[in-house]
């Protein structure tokens, strides 16, 4: 039986600049070097300027057949080893297990340990005899030095089973794992082969763009959002504005799509604890008023921060709702706009104005501060928006690339509320039909 050799060489590639050109190199840093190892991790990081970074390897096992748990970090600009000395309890050598970068932190999952280990402040143990897959998590942050607890929650069937050599990827601030195989038998042929995938939340979800107004009735105001990738949920709260010095906020609902029809709150503001002894009433939305929305997103983290709030207005009986179904599709002279007619008229439609956003020095990316010029007023609900006033159209950069258009009915007491639409931009095709956001 011929004893493994393993390898402890450091190369790189670099692009060539030609097509498919790659060259490979190999580097020699300095100082002391980890040992020679396989089924170990490594990890790159950048710095803030992301000009230079670093590789971090964790654990492995040795050409003796010892699991590993030491962490070396490699420095790319000086190409220099640097053992890493951390604060707090590392986790147990291990070999075949993931390491992902989230932020600044290192995320190790699973992987073979000895059974007979217990977590201590040791970085190689003695050969083993006996091993086991783990389902441990452990996090090492990398501007603290420290290795920092996991805590996660849950029944053992709500957590993946223990396994190793799986395969580990990040999207947003999930950690995703897939695969790999259970080690509960010693001959490998008896092993079980995973083919599930479980993500772990590692953070609480980003603050989402503001809320977009879609229709607005005398009653209600159907708004929607842009969905935030790591939201399970959404809590949708509003404040009436009025002649009040203290506007507070009160609970809408707790949302699981990006969108709904809101029609009334709770009594309850959200300052405020709940008292069994009190119950809880339902305040509709009143005609002719202005009320401010604001979204955060949940996670099984917890909830982000609140979105900027945004204001509407429910319509004042008497006068025309907002168009609705929305259609633009971009032609040789300009886009073509059609709209149907708002579903509570009021009377007759005499007349649709459309109006463009345009671009302002002085403006920002906020709706509610941007500078609209009308580009067409007639009874007929469709119309062209020439290319030269699509030339100073200002393109809305919140989520993907759009230009904004408001349009307005008017009846015989005079125009309603806008409906507000993000036609989208996509640079990358050149297909003569794009998609309309949803409207806000």
């Amino acid at each position: 039986h011929r004893e493994p050799k393993f390898s402890k060489a450091v190369v790189s590639t670099q692009s060539t600049g030609e097509q498919h050109g790659l060259t490979w190199s190999r580097e020699d840093p300095a100082g002391d070097a980890p040992c020679p190892r396989e089924s170990h991790t490594c990890v790159c990081t950048k710095d803030a300027n992301e000009k230079s970074g670093a590789l971090y390897i964790f654990g492995g096992m040795s050409s003796k057949a010892e699991r590993m748990g030491d962490l070396w970090r490699l420095d790319l600009a000086k190409m220099i080893w640097i053992p890493v000395i951390a604060i707090g309890l590392p986790p147990l050598p291990r070999s075949l297990h993931t390491a992902n970068v989230i932020g600044n932190k290192m995320y190790i999952f699973g992987g073979w340990v000895a059974i007979n280990q217990k977590a201590k402040n040791k970085t190689v143990f003695l050969p083993e005899k006996e091993y086991k897959c783990t389902n441990s998590t452990a996090c090492f942050n990398m501007d603290t030095i420290t290795w920092e607890p996991v805590y996660t929650e849950g029944f053992e069937d709500a957590l993946p089973r223990s396994r190793a050599g799986h395969a580990s990827a990040v999207v947003n601030s999930r950690l995703y794992i897939i695969s790999g195989r259970d080690g509960y038998h010693r001959a490998y042929n008896n092993q079980t082969c995973f083919k599930d995938m479980w993500f772990l939340e590692t953070d609480k979800p980003p603050i989402p763009n503001r809320v977009q107004l879609i229709r607005a009735s005398t009653s209600t105001l159907e708004i929607c959002w842009i969905p935030v990738a790591t939201a399970d949920a959404y809590l949708l709260q509003i404040q009436r504005l009025d002649n009040s010095d203290v506007h507070e906020w009160y609970d809408v609902a707790v949302v699981k799509g990006n969108s709904l029809v809101v029609s009334h709150h709770h009594s309850k503001p959200s300052s405020e604890e709940v008292d069994e002894n009190k119950p809880i009433e339902r305040l509709e939305l009143s005609p002719g008023t202005t009320y401010r929305f604001r979204i955060a997103a949940i996670n099984a983290c917890g909830r982000g921060e609140f979105s900027e709030p945004a204001a509407f207005k429910t319509c004042v009986p008497g006068f025309p709702g907002a168009p609705s179904s929305i259609r633009i599709s971009k032609g040789n002279d300009g886009a073509h706009l059609a709209w149907d007619p708002p579903a509570n008229s009021n009377g007759n439609i005499s007349e649709y104005s459309v109006y463009l956003a345009i671009k302002n020095s002085q403006s920002t990316e906020s709706p509610s501060s941007l500078a609209f010029v009308l580009v067409y007023r007639g009874d007929s609900p469709s119309c062209t928006v020439k290319t030269t006033s699509l030339q100073n159209a200002h393109v809305d950069q919140t989520n993907k690339p759009a230009i904004i258009f408001r349009i307005a009915a008017k009846n015989e007491k005079g125009y309603g509320p806008a409906t507000q639409v993000r036609w989208l931009q996509d640079t990358k095709t050149s297909s003569n039909k794009r998609p309309v956001d949803k409207m806000s």
